[in-house]
């Protein structure tokens, strides 16, 4: 509180970007705070953007603080790796090891937010449970070995399989990575190689694009005028492209939603159907084909969808992972 200049920057950044206020001010004149409400905390998935916005360093990474000097830190651009955003970075590292992480300005992208799982997710990196060394398991009992052993024991075991192998690579690994993995998986005369680990239908493969996209850039999400999310709880997946939804919503976009969870949204919505995915999608394809005009939720979403000169259709991991998805 000797640091606060009562700007108001964090108290405003709840209310403009986030959609919910969890800051505010108590007192008058010099006896004024900023302060939560009471038995409230911060917890909104940007909320750490306030950090970048405090002009004096009254809130700031508490992770971070008094370890580093700004000026003794290197920095490195790089993406995060949590959505399928990819939101631009900065990665401060001092002598080695990461001190912190803050947004790289990308006005395409994510603006100059950064939602709060790709700031600090960087001390997973330093937790005593992650895997240091090479593992095998032997007699149903993982044990640790080195690289050497580990390397020459999976180069023999792929050398006798001849090509009667399969690979799954991570979603979250990079271009190069999977690259690399796809020159073995040639090299040893296999194509079996996947990465769709959560869905479980694949009837549809044949047709699906090998990239999955958004289908529009993500900063002209907020330019449509319709919009549907489809089992996509946006906040908890991809909280920037929230953040573009929110902002079409305040500027007259109807978004409807279609969503069996109880998912808060912090903007008013035009329609929104708690149903199985599959069957909402189908009433509202039967009231799109009748034209129909009467107050059904179905029926409103068919007629913004048909109404609107600009529309999206997201789909979100509830749908991608559906059990009947390329229904």
């Amino acid at each position: 509180m000797t640091r606060c200049i009562h700007c108001t920057r964090c108290v405003r950044f709840g209310q403009e970007i986030q959609g919910i206020q969890e800051l505010g001010t108590t007192g008058r004149g010099e006896n004024m705070q900023i302060g939560t409400y009471i038995e409230k905390n911060v917890d909104h998935e940007l909320s750490a953007n306030i950090i970048d916005l405090c002009p004096v360093g009254a809130l700031n990474n508490k992770p971070y603080r008094y370890s580093a000097r700004a000026w003794e830190m290197v920095q490195e651009p790089m993406i995060g790796a949590h959505d399928c955003v990819g939101s631009n970075l900065f990665v401060h590292s001092l002598r080695g090891r990461i001190k912190r992480v803050v947004p790289r300005a990308n006005e395409a992208i994510n603006e100059t937010w950064l939602s709060d799982r790709d700031r600090f997710s960087y001390e997973g990196v330093y937790s005593e449970d992650r895997l240091m060394t090479v593992r095998r398991k032997v007699d149903d009992v993982w044990e640790s070995t080195t690289w050497e052993t580990g390397l020459s024991q999976l180069a023999t075991t792929l050398r006798d399989s001849d090509g009667d192998i399969g690979f799954i690579v991570s979603p979250t690994a990079t271009l190069e990575e999977s690259f690399l993995l796809a020159r073995l998986a040639d090299h040893l005369g296999t194509n079996d190689i996947d990465s769709r680990l959560g869905q479980r239908d694949t009837s549809y493969q044949a047709f699906e694009p090998l990239v999955p996209t958004l289908g529009i850039a993500i900063d002209e999400l907020e330019q449509q005028q319709g919009i549907l999310l489809v089992g996509a709880r946006l906040r908890e997946e991809a909280p920037i492209l929230a953040h573009r939804v929110r902002k079409a919503a305040l500027k007259g976009a109807s978004v409807a939603t279609i969503d069996q969870t109880s998912t808060q949204y912090l903007f008013d919505r035009a329609a929104a159907i708690t149903d199985d995915p599959l069957s909402a999608l189908e009433s509202v394809l039967d009231a799109a084909r009748a034209e129909k005009d009467d107050d059904s939720e179905a029926s409103s979403i068919a007629r913004q969808l048909r109404h609107a000169e600009r529309a999206v259709i997201v789909l979100g991991m509830a749908a991608r992972t559906h059990s009947r998805s390329a229904a």
